[in-house]
């Protein structure tokens, strides 16, 4: 949970430049046959909001603000009547994603919200092509998820693990032919920016997110891309095929403890601490992962980031709290271990799956692609 441009890319592309002196949009919009619409409003996609809600007089509307930078923002409908037929959760607004860029947006609205017209925008343009490309991925995606949640099939683990594969298989294919495509195609579009950072959230190659930054327009090249740009430089030098360093470190009786001592067997290297929330929460997945295949010839090995030695007592509270297994260790020195500069570790949680001759397989897992990775990588 420290600031750091590989994990939190999304987060900067969202958040970025809404009180910023970028350059100017303008959008324009008009609505007919919803009288019961009044205002609009902009909002971020975490539902923050972007404008103050807009109002709507004789069927015509327009915000206007900085924009520094495209991004995915949603407009949002607001109505003084409920939009849909539901008497239990009557809905009062209707969201339309909006890619936000420099310049003037049309938008146009008759009789039906879902029907609304945006024009102007050449990074909506590309987006609404995006999503039409993703469709198919997605209702893929979504078939399977849905599977996996049939309450016959919730405690089968086996099968659960069988579903998890085939959506990590899928979700592979998608940001490869979807995201990396367009990339590969389109590096000049004001899109761009955005499909970096998707790319690099579904597990993207480290090596070819590189050659897309270094290909990107002068234009796109955002201080936090440049920062992310030499971070992953870093990165990439103990990725997937390269050799893990080894590195010694003391357990929980004080006990020395090497990577090198797990030789010859598959070991995911966890890297967390107790002070931190999604960590914690990321911990039963984890548990219950290992448990599962540790019969494959794998071995937990926790190191903890803690500020000092004096939170040595915290640390092992949470690793009885959270029934943590295997091997944990930890050297107190937080973020200055030389362990996590070894690694590249910028934030937690974060893991490394090593293979038994110390060649470094996948990171970062988490979720069931934690699962999906491990069922098709140990033996």
């Amino acid at each position: 949970m420290k600031k750091n441009p590989l994990l939190l890319l999304l987060v900067l592309l969202c958040a970025i430049g809404a009180a910023a002196q970028g350059k100017k949009l303008r959008i324009e919009g008009s609505i007919s046959g919803l009288p019961h619409v009044r205002f609009v409003q902009l909002m971020y996609t975490n539902q923050f909001s972007i404008t103050q809600p807009v109002a709507i007089v004789d069927g015509v509307w327009s915000i206007s603000l900085p924009v520094n930078m495209p991004r995915l923002a949603l407009l949002s409908f607001i109505s003084d009547e409920p939009l849909n037929h539901s008497k239990d959760t009557p809905i009062y607004r209707y969201n339309i994603p909006l890619f936000l860029s420099p310049g003037r947006i049309t938008v146009q609205t008759k009789d039906v919200l879902a029907r609304t017209r945006i024009e102007g925008s050449e990074a909506h343009d590309d987006y609404l092509k995006l999503v039409a490309a993703a469709a198919p991925y997605e209702r893929e995606i979504q078939r399977w998820r849905e599977l996996s949640a049939d309450s016959a099939l919730l405690n089968d683990l086996p099968r659960q693990v069988y579903i998890g594969r085939k959506v990590d298989s899928v979700t592979a294919v998608f940001r490869e032919q979807v995201y990396g495509r367009f990339l590969a195609l389109n590096i000049a579009s004001p899109l761009t920016p955005h499909i970096l950072s998707a790319y690099w959230h579904l597990h993207g190659d480290p090596e070819r997110m590189l050659q897309f930054l270094v290909n990107l327009p002068v234009k796109y090249r955002y201080p936090h891309l440049n920062a992310f740009r030499d971070d992953l430089q870093k990165f990439a030098r103990v990725s997937a095929g390269q050799q893990a360093p080894d590195f010694k470190l003391r357990d929980t009786s004080g006990a020395e403890v090497t990577l090198a001592s797990f030789r010859g067997k598959y070991v995911l290297i966890d890297f967390w601490g107790s002070w931190c929330v999604p960590c914690r929460l990321e911990a039963p997945n984890l548990v219950e992962a290992f448990n599962y295949f540790r019969g494959r010839n794998l071995a937990l090995l926790g190191v903890a980031v803690e500020r000092n030695r004096s939170d040595k007592g915290l640390w092992l509270k949470a690793i009885r709290e959270d029934s943590l297994p295997g091997t944990q260790v930890s050297d107190f020195r937080y973020w200055e271990s030389p362990v996590l500069k070894k690694f590249a570790v910028l934030a937690v949680p974060q893991n490394v799956l090593i293979d038994p001759n110390g060649q470094i397989l996948a990171r970062n897992l988490t979720g069931e692609h934690l699962w999906a990775v491990l069922d098709r990588l140990l033996p």
